[in-house]
Order: structure tokens, then sequence, then C-alpha cells
């Protein structure tokens, strides 16, 4: 079982327009409590453990690969709040509105 104390969070993000039709707000969250085994499939898929490597091979939504993943390499141990355009026909556009090092005060 996996408690609140388990996890840290380290990002919000918004996305405006994602596939074309939706807007998601999405927390994220690093697990640091080695997890036993797989949770249960759900309608989304599968579950399944990958390395960092792996990730990069592996067929994930562009949105995942450009605008989640480095922020997991960069930010896991921090925050960050930011914000994705995800136009279709544009290139992803992301804006940072705040950091753990860089508050947006004003």
């Amino acid at each position: 079982t996996v408690a609140t104390t388990d996890l840290h969070l380290f990002g919000m993000i918004s996305e405006k327009g994602y596939e074309g039709q939706s807007h998601w707000l999405m927390f994220l969250f690093d697990c640091r409590k080695p997890l036993a085994g797989l949770p249960a499939t759900i309608d989304e898929g599968k579950f399944g453990f990958f390395s960092r490597a792996e990730v990069e091979t592996t067929a994930i939504p562009d949105t995942d690969r450009i605008l989640l993943w480095p922020i997991f390499d960069q930010h896991r141990r921090g925050f960050i709040a930011y914000r994705a355009e995800c136009d279709p026909g544009q290139p992803l556009r992301m804006t940072i509105e705040e950091t753990a090092t860089q508050p947006n005060l004003d």
C-alpha cells in the first residue's frame, strides 16, 4: 500500500487543447516507496515498469515524451507549475509558471 507520505508532489501542468478536444489539469507525483507489484489493468491501459532509457523508445504520446518526462528528470526532487498549449498542427508550447527555485511572487 502506498501512503500519502510516500508521495512527493513535484509538478502541476495544465494542458490546453489535448488531442484538439480536451483540457487537463494534472498533478505529478514521485512515489518514493518501491512498489511490490503491478497495479491492476484499467480502462486507460496496462501498468508496467520501464527503465528511463526504455521510455525513450516506448510508444507514448508526444505530450508525455516532450512535456512530462523531461520535467520529471529535472524537477522530481523539487517543484514546477507549468502550462502547455497542445493545439493540433502546432508545435507543443510550454510556459513555466513557477518552480521551487524561481517562485512567481508578483
